[in-house]
């Protein structure tokens, strides 16, 4: 119990620091002046696209993984293995939730506008907090 504590612990100060570098991303991307408006034609739908499939790989990665080391964890809460599994499937959503953000300010550079980017920032904002990683009950 006290390693999953300490992982707890490990996961939400990873998880705030993905927070903080959506905005330093969005900060960023405003201040080297990106390129003018211009039309991105299909690159923002398809980036949309890929958004949503990483969301949902996201949570369903998140749902299998977690889901499956609590009931592990049930039975013996000391299994390391399934302790490490309860973390990956945190670690590994988070990341690619962050990687939605990443998607807003690459689509920035390549010419759309501030507000088509921040979807893809508050979607990576939204995302992060539906996966906060909450105190496994076993």
């Amino acid at each position: 119990m006290v390693a999953v504590a300490q992982q707890m612990r490990t996961l939400r100060i990873i998880f705030i620091v993905f927070l903080a570098t959506v905005f330093v991303h969005a900060f960023v991307a405003e201040s080297v002046h990106p390129p003018k408006p211009k039309d991105t034609g299909i690159l923002v739908p398809t980036f949309a696209m890929v958004g949503i499939a990483v969301a949902t790989i996201a949570l369903m990665l998140r749902k299998r993984d977690a889901a499956k080391a609590v009931e592990a964890l049930r039975t013996d809460p000391a299994n390391a293995q399934a302790q490490f599994q309860w973390y990956k499937g945190h670690l590994v959503a988070a990341v690619l939730a962050e990687s939605i953000g990443l998607l807003g300010f690459a689509i920035r550079f390549v010419g759309a506008t501030l507000p088509v980017a921040a979807a893809f920032y508050a979607a990576n904002v939204v995302l992060l907090f539906i996966l906060w990683p909450a105190q496994p009950e076993f």
